[in-house]
């Protein structure tokens, strides 16, 4: 139990999370405007998920409905043709719509960790610098 812990603590983003939010869309897509108040693109790790919400905000902000077919034709339009067989995908995983809330709040949780991991390894690399400028002295 203790390992399946630690692997927990190291995980930086949930795949299925990131896809199943972005399905719950798909499949009732006046969602969007509730998922686009709790995330931005940033906070979605996997580029096929950024990419997609990208693609929807595109869409949504033209006033162009949201499902499937509209948002593969926005994907291959940028540019981001090998995205579109993702689409299935997320809508396959999404069990329901109605828990939306929950997988945006879990895709928002993994990019502050992402966010907090990053800080600290800037933080590590200013040390370690500063170490190297004191050897210099």
């Amino acid at each position: 139990m203790l390992e399946d812990e630690q692997q927990q603590e190291l995980e930086i983003y949930d795949r299925e999370a990131e896809e199943i939010v972005l399905g719950c869309v798909l499949i009732a897509r006046e969602l969007f405007p509730k998922l686009f108040s709790m995330v931005k693109a940033t906070d979605f790790f996997a580029d096929h998920c950024r990419r997609t919400f990208q693609a929807m905000t595109n869409l949504h902000k033209r006033s162009v409905p949201i499902d499937q077919y509209l948002v593969s034709r926005e994907l291959t339009d940028l540019g981001w043709r090998k995205d579109v067989p993702f689409l299935s995908r997320m809508v396959y995983l999404c069990p329901t719509s109605y828990h939306l809330e929950h997988y945006a709040v879990v895709v928002k949780k993994f990019a502050e960790k992402r966010t907090k991991i990053t800080a600290a390894e800037h933080k590590l690399q200013e040390a370690f610098k500063g170490a190297s400028e004191i050897k210099g002295i």
